[in-house]
């Protein structure tokens, strides 16, 4: 029997450990350019104040929604790849089930097939609301 490293060892049974830890790093890159983003338009905003100028409209929309164009966007869209993105893990996961790639015990892979439908239909569900709620404020 062949003995593995115990790194070898921990990314055998720890490998789901990706998903959180990438979507972790992608919120805090996400997070860290919109940072960037927000102070260079409070340089622009003061290099306007130095000169004494009134910004510009389109300026002071990016500011106040944290967006560059000044809209808000959708925020239904991130909902909706979300839930995709989870429905197609839980997918694989039933096709591994059905074909029997757990060996007898299945019930870790059913388990797994659950919580991500489940998830995904929170998902889409969170979409749904976003976009009934976006349709139902009045105009700015």
């Amino acid at each position: 029997m062949q003995q593995h490293s115990d790194f070898y060892t921990f990314a055998v049974h720890f490998w789901w450990l990706l998903f959180p830890i990438g979507w972790a790093i992608a919120g805090l890159v996400g997070a860290w350019m919109r940072h960037q983003q927000a102070l260079k338009a409070l340089d622009l905003l003061s290099a306007y104040a130095q000169q004494g100028k009134e910004p510009p409209a389109e300026l002071l929309a990016a500011l106040r929604s944290g967006k560059p164009n000044g809209r808000a966007g959708n925020p239904s869209h991130g909902f909706i790849a979300g839930g995709i993105s989870i429905a197609a893990i839980a997918l694989a996961f039933l096709v591994l089930m059905v074909n029997g790639a757990g060996g007898h015990d299945t019930a870790g892979l059913l388990f797994v097939v659950v919580v991500m439908g489940g998830i995904s239909i929170a998902l889409f569900v969170r979409a749904w609301l976003a976009a009934r709620d976006r349709n139902s404020l009045p105009p700015p």
